[in-house]
């Protein structure tokens, strides 16, 4: 004889809540970016000389690569600010990186 489980009320819900997920569409062509072989190449050919040349265990590959980016943006918009990162969220990776 089967036994049936009793789920509670925050599993129902999350089992609703999980049903009721639209999927994502696709982007559109106009939201996508193109960028010529060459310079795709290049910059392939640069993070593979890169890693080679600095080889770092995965937590410190992803720290690198944070502050990597966070270096680019800065150099860009030196005042941090942009549409595209919020106070909020650009903020706290920045000290986070400083105190590390």
């Amino acid at each position: 004889m089967e036994e049936q489980i009793s789920l509670s009320k925050y599993t129902q819900a999350l089992i609703t809540s999980l049903k009721q997920i639209i999927p994502k569409t696709p982007p559109d062509d106009l939201s996508k970016i193109y960028v010529s072989q060459t310079v795709s190449f290049f910059a392939f050919a640069y993070e593979k000389i890169r890693n080679a040349v600095e080889y770092r265990e995965d937590h410190q590959l992803r720290r690198a690569a944070i502050e990597r980016i966070l270096k680019r943006r800065l150099m860009i918009n030196p005042d941090g600010k942009a549409a595209s990162v919020t106070p909020s969220i650009g903020a706290k990776p920045i000290i986070d990186i400083k105190d590390s």
